[in-house]
């Protein structure tokens, strides 16, 4: 067969596409075998073949390398062609032609400048490739359930404080702490946790249409749940500085109207400005691709929220909600000398502290996190989480443990005083039925002993209230030695709140 291949005439034409892989071969045995020669041993097969896969050089095939494990050449180093052949009915009778189209060399394919033609006679990649798998980037049912619980968790809270401060309206502490802000607190925590579940719906569980719908809602919740949250706050602290703080010294009534209405225009002002995003530029919903594998499909994509020039929009709304943020912390600062009987200012800054802390850190974490959905949703509902459960918690349960407190010694003055009743007090005799019943006056007497301390604890901390008062306005009136009396303040029929101002003479 060689010796009719050489002699034929086509031999020295061009060559066959397997010639140049038979060529290297022939030179790897070659300089094998002169390898062997020149350490002078005998050429056997075993050491022929063990110096052949340790030989390499520069082929006409590229570089020729053996892998030592199995003997075969290394794929990455030899020169692989992609021929296309195409029906060619351009003369008298249908052929194919063949067209070189891709070079693997060096390692990398390189195209030749002409397009791979399929079976369907098109230049796209068919259906019969390796199944593709694609990351969608969904939010997961379990992130999602995880989210929503916190959601509800502040849900319930809200509704809960609301009821009891409802229950609780005719009490002492609810009715210091002005109950009408407190249900508009639980209002604006409860419609801030609400954001979470329109951010928990993506294309997973919902079509384009709905997660339109909620991209459009949650704006509008956060910016309305806000608000009243932190409106309600910097009202209730406003309301306070205006009662303590008046310099006339007259009878002073500040009504729930006087400082609803900042509240009103704060929230007013978030309702335009949504509802000019919602009018001129709708929210869309997109899924972009964001990356394909080695065949030109997708393998990665992420669905969100598209808000077209929300700059205009975005930065307003900002402006707004933590101008009432900084607005609040203004009114907890200067109400920061005031002593109350609850202390409901400490417990108003700390939350208002609190939330800024939450800010600082929440909000650059969300841009870095904008790209990834799942990162995205925990951060924000996470953030929600905490700034709703801290300014519950710190608003409410020191109310929550003083009524439960209160509630206590009280059970325990009526327990005293039935106890120390003239007839339940002394021996009594019955000669006809029971005889000689004896009272058990030692418990009694500690009873005593237990209330009286905690009635000289109250008045040691009423007197030391009432010095700091006196020692404060003496500073302020030096020249007219007026001391106030502020534990006159109370609570009106109609909801406003008054304080009532005495003259007294000064005491040192």
């Amino acid at each position: 067969y060689l010796r009719d291949l050489i002699n034929s005439e086509d031999f020295f034409k061009a060559p066959a596409r397997a010639s140049p892989f038979l060529y290297d071969t022939i030179m790897l045995l070659g300089l094998a075998a002169c390898k062997i020669i020149e350490r002078k041993e005998a050429l056997t097969g075993e050491n022929h073949f063990q110096e052949a896969l340790k030989t390499t050089f520069q082929g006409s095939t590229g570089f020729v390398e053996l892998n030592k494990a199995t003997g075969t050449r290394v794929p990455t180093s030899a020169v692989f062609n992609i021929y296309n052949f195409v029906l060619d009915d351009s003369g008298n009778k249908a052929t194919l032609k063949d067209m070189l189209t891709d070079v693997f060399s060096d390692r990398e394919w390189k195209n030749r400048g002409t397009p791979f033609v399929y079976n369907d006679n098109t230049t796209e990649v068919p259906l019969d490739l390796p199944k593709q798998n694609i990351d969608y980037g969904y939010i997961g049912t379990g992130l999602r359930a995880v989210g929503l619980c916190m959601a509800a968790l502040v849900i319930v809270l809200s509704v809960g404080f609301s009821l009891w401060t409802h229950k609780m309206r005719e009490s002492r502490v609810v009715k210091a702490s002005q109950p009408f802000f407190l249900h508009i607190i639980c209002l604006g925590t409860l419609v801030l946790a609400s954001t979470t579940i329109p951010l928990s719906i993506d294309d997973e569980i919902a079509s384009v249409r709905g997660c339109e719908i909620a991209c459009q809602s949650s704006p509008w919740l956060a910016a309305t749940g806000f608000t009243f949250s932190f409106s309600a706050l910097f009202a209730k602290t406003l309301r306070v500085n205006m009662i303590f703080q008046s310099h006339n010294f007259s009878r002073v009534v500040v009504t729930i109207y006087d400082v609803i209405k900042p509240m009103g225009a704060l929230l007013g002002a978030n309702v335009v400005v949504l509802t000019l995003l919602t009018i001129f530029q709708p929210v869309k919903w997109e899924r972009n691709i964001t990356e394909e594998d080695e065949f030109g499909r997708e393998s990665e994509s992420r669905g969100f929220c598209v808000y077209e020039n929300h700059f205009y929009y975005t930065l307003p709304l900002c402006a707004i909600n933590l101008g009432v943020l900084v607005l609040a912390l203004v009114q907890a600062y200067r109400a920061r000398k005031i002593s109350t009987e609850f202390a409901e200012s400490e417990y108003i800054a700390k939350a208002l502290v609190c939330v800024v802390l939450v800010c600082f850190i929440g909000i650059p974490v969300i841009i870095i996190v904008q790209g990834e959905p799942k990162a995205f949703f925990f951060v924000i509902a996470s953030i929600i989480f905490v700034m709703c459960s801290s300014l519950l918690l710190l608003i409410f349960v020191p109310k929550v443990i003083f009524h439960m407190r209160k509630k206590a010694r009280e059970s325990r003055k009526t327990a005293i005083r039935s106890s120390m009743q003239p007839s339940r007090m002394a021996s009594t005799r019955d000669s006809d039925e029971e005889g000689l019943k004896v009272v058990n006056l030692e418990q009694q007497q500690k009873d005593t002993i237990e209330e009286n301390k905690l009635l000289q604890q109250r008045t040691r901390e009423l007197e030391m209230k009432v010095r700091a008062l006196e020692s404060e306005v003496h500073h302020e009136n030096n020249d007219d030695h007026i001391v106030l009396n502020t534990d006159v303040t109370e609570n009106c029929s109609d909801g406003s709140t008054e304080k009532h101002l005495s003259e007294q003479p000064h005491k040192p």
